[in-house]
């Protein structure tokens, strides 16, 4: 979900994936009830790996500043940026964000556009097209804004997750809470937590049990209730067929 939403997960997303996915194959009990702290620990991974980017970016900038203060402490003064014309660590070569770093800081320092130009085409003369300034500065924007919008939604995303009311998400996308909700009683929807929930554990259990599907089960417990038994006490209630004495049927 947090991959093909890029992120940027809602309410509405959600629920659209989440039915989607269900009509192929319907989630547990389990899986739906641990389902937003699952999406609130892939959030949490996605923003460690663009942490992770973003801090890449700040050490390669850092690298830049240093590679600049080396090479210029003996020609302070001068616009002479023949000293910075040198082999530089093999993953910094092609580095845009190194390369624009270093434009920047030279450019505080009043060097010519033609210097910088000629910077660029011996750091970049591997390449079979010229870089230029604007592209390596444009490069570099959309980069960092590409990180910082991305940081952001998976933030957003994570704060919306941990308000998602739990309760009502399960009774939502449940498909035991859906099917069982059809007691032709009545019963079951105005039965409190607790006692739904025991409900649909012996339904868990027997889908351990017995290796069905709890969505199976949950509708074989509708359709007897639905058929009802005239030996059976309140047989048209769905527990009849789960906690009492239609159980055996």
């Amino acid at each position: 979900m947090v991959a093909l939403s890029g992120g940027h997960l809602s309410e509405e997303n959600i629920s659209v994936m989440l039915t989607a996915y269900q009509q192929k194959l319907p989630l547990t009990d389990k899986e739906i009830w641990v389902l937003p702290e699952v999406l609130g620990f892939c959030l949490l991974e996605e923003i460690i790996v663009i942490a992770d980017e973003i801090l890449s970016i700040i050490d390669v900038k850092s690298k830049a500043e240093e590679f600049l203060r080396n090479k210029l402490e003996n020609n302070k003064g001068t616009t002479d940026i023949s000293a910075l014309l040198c082999e530089i660590e093999e993953k910094l070569k092609l580095n845009y964000s190194f390369h624009a770093h270093v434009i920047y800081l030279l450019k505080n320092i009043s060097i010519d556009e033609a210097s910088l130009q000629r910077y660029l085409e011996y750091h970049f003369a591997s390449l079979e097209r010229q870089v230029k300034i604007s592209d390596l500065i444009l490069e570099e924007g959309r980069l960092e804004a590409f990180l910082e919008s991305k940081i952001r939604t998976l933030i957003v995303s994570l704060r919306d997750i941990n308000e998602v009311d739990e309760e009502k998400f399960f009774q939502e996308y449940s498909c035991l809470e859906q099917i069982l909700s059809q007691d032709p009683e009545g019963v079951y929807s105005k039965m409190d937590l607790e006692a739904r929930g025991m409900y649909r554990g012996v339904i868990v259990k027997l889908s351990l049990r017995y290796r069905l599907l709890e969505e199976k089960i949950a509708k074989d417990c509708l359709e007897l209730a639905i058929q009802g038994r005239e030996d059976l006490h309140c047989s048209h209630h769905v527990g009849a067929y789960l906690l009492g004495k239609g159980y055996p049927v």
